[in-house]
């Protein structure tokens, strides 16, 4: 058991090295759900896929919208995809605060406290997340980001994602979006502090930037809609003035925050509904006393992975937001309560079971591979060691002292391979009877004489040669049987050559006949068998020559 909570434990790094990382996105707006699929390469995101499905106001997160969102999903490979979607409008708050200095985990409880009288929600009840500003390093006193989300919305978001094929991570903020195209971008000035004005259909969401983190932001209830309507009905005094307002809120916005903080911004980028309409940036240009530009990440660190998706560069503008959520980190700010969030840890302690026998499954899979490609190698030096021992039963002429030399190389090899591989039945067979041994020895005796066993006990190892250093037993001790044929003078005449060819042989010593008898075929008179033994010993190779 212990084994197998091992690796349950390490089962979710295993996930995350085998699964394709991808940055994805999700705006759930009243008319559209919009996904954004990037891959970093070699510094730069592509645009692998954008899907912008439609709905109505009632459709919102409706059973049928993830029906329509998974089939979509399928046909674009993004089923499960780790995914976070962004909070916007009503049910959320995000603010910069001020409080004494305190411990990290007290923070979001004394954040409730402070804010229970403001927020448009109960608090208690919310997901509510904070994030430190540099700020923050000294002083009496803390400098935050904190970010609140009505209960109830959050659980219809996680509700609707566990319908869908999706992962759900997180819900991100506007901020943390903005944070990350600015960690991304080449092109903006960030030695100032850095203002984005966001323009809704409804709204203008004010943001300024510095050091990549937020600072100072607004939300003016003047959007595209009413904006661009004045601007173009410059005739009627009503329309005219939402435009004034606009233009009036923009600017004492960015000269509160110069005069609080007594610094300089650079230039101010425009994303959303109208920030793609030149005409309107000049003319913002023109009423205030700010350089405002339009900054389209695509001509910043986005590229589209084929021509079908270079459409969307001239919408950049309008997908800075998605971009931006696509990209950003769940560990800055993260609205969906703990509990709600995917992640392989939380699903495998939910599925224990089940990860276990996934778990033994990939450990089986991957031990098997393992001994395929052992076993192939194995078998690979199995079949050069059988042609090598071919070799040796063709030489019918070879010294005994030189045959035995090879055959124990031979044997010494194929113990090697036995040793990797001991349940091969084949392979431990063959080290117990050796029958190499039987046939190339066999093969130097007389033609009337025939080997039954041959047996070499050893003990300790030597080199043979220096040269070489090939191990070999200290001390041995053969012992061979076999039989003879012929008429008796016949027979004796043969073992008399087998003594002394062994016992001339420089490699053995104390060559002598333990046994002899007729052996008890029906035709005895006519065979006989015999044991001999001896010690075998080496000289170097000089001295064999």
């Amino acid at each position: 058991m212990g084994f197998v909570t091992s690796l349950i434990d390490f089962f979710p790094e295993i996930l995350s090295k085998i699964t394709r990382e991808n940055h994805t996105g999700i705006i759930i707006s009243g008319k559209a759900i919009r996904v954004t699929d990037l891959k970093k390469k070699n510094g730069k995101f592509l645009l692998n896929s954008f899907l912008n499905i439609k709905l109505s106001e009632k459709d919102l997160l409706e059973p049928e919208i993830a029906d329509k969102l998974n089939q979509a999903c399928i046909e674009n490979c993004l089923v499960s995809r780790k995914v976070q979607n962004l909070a916007t409008g009503e049910g959320t708050v995000i603010r910069n605060i001020t409080i004494p200095k305190m411990e990290k985990d007290e923070i979001v409880d004394s954040l409730k406290y402070s804010e229970m009288d403001s927020a448009p929600f109960d608090i208690f009840e919310a997901s509510v997340d904070a994030i430190l500003l540099p700020s923050s390093s000294n002083g009496t006193h803390l400098d935050v980001v904190m970010g609140a989300l009505d209960k109830k919305i959050a659980k219809r978001y996680s509700d609707f994602f566990k319908k869908t094929c999706l992962r759900h991570t997180g819900i991100g903020t506007i901020p943390d979006a903005l944070s990350a195209i600015l960690k991304s971008s080449k092109l903006i000035d960030k030695k100032k502090p850095v203002p984005i004005f966001n323009i809704t259909e409804k709204a203008t969401g004010i943001y300024i930037f510095k050091n990549d983190l937020l600072v100072y932001s607004r939300q003016i209830p003047l959007g595209a809609k009413k904006i661009t309507k004045s601007h173009m009905l410059e005739n009627c005094v009503s329309e005219k003035n939402d435009w004034d307002k606009a233009v009036a809120e923009y600017e004492r916005s960015i000269d509160f925050f110069k005069n609080k903080n007594r610094e300089e911004i650079g230039d101010i980028y425009l994303i959303g509904d109208t920030s793609k309409l030149e005409d309107i940036r000049h003319r913002i240009s023109e009423e205030t006393s700010y350089n405002f530009k339009i900054y389209n990440p695509f001509d910043d660190f986005i590229e589209a992975k084929d021509k079908s998706l270079q459409q969307y560069a001239k919408r950049g503008p309008e997908m800075a937001l998605d971009i931006g959520l696509a990209i950003s980190d769940t560990k800055s700010l993260n609205l969906l309560p703990r509990h709600l969030r995917f992640s392989c840890k939380t699903w495998i302690q939910k599925n224990r079971t089940l990860t276990a026998i996934l778990a033994i499954a990939l450990t089986c899979l991957f031990s098997y591979s393992a001994a395929l490609y052992y076993d192939s190698s194995i078998k690979t030096a199995l079949d050069k060691t059988h042609a090598e021992i071919k070799l040796l039963r063709r030489q019918t002429s070879v010294p005994i002292s030189t045959l035995e030399i090879k055959l124990i190389n031979a044997k010494r090899k194929l113990e090697s391979i036995n040793r990797r591989n001991t349940a091969s039945r084949k392979i431990e067979a063959m080290r117990t009877d050796w029958p190499v041994f039987f046939d190339s020895l066999a093969l130097v005796l007389p033609p009337n004489a025939a080997l039954e066993s041959l047996k070499i006990s050893s003990a300790g190892t030597i080199d043979i040669f220096k040269e070489s250093a090939i191990p070999a037993p200290k001390s041995r001790r053969l012992e061979i049987a076999g039989r003879i044929r012929g008429a008796s003078s016949e027979r004796l005449n043969t073992l008399q050559a087998i003594l002394k060819k062994m016992d001339s042989s420089s490699s053995l010593d104390g060559v002598m006949l333990a046994s002899s008898k007729p052996s008890g075929k029906a035709n005895r008179e006519s065979e006989m068998t015999f044991n001999i033994v001896s010690d075998i010993t080496y000289k170097p190779r000089q001295e064999h020559e």
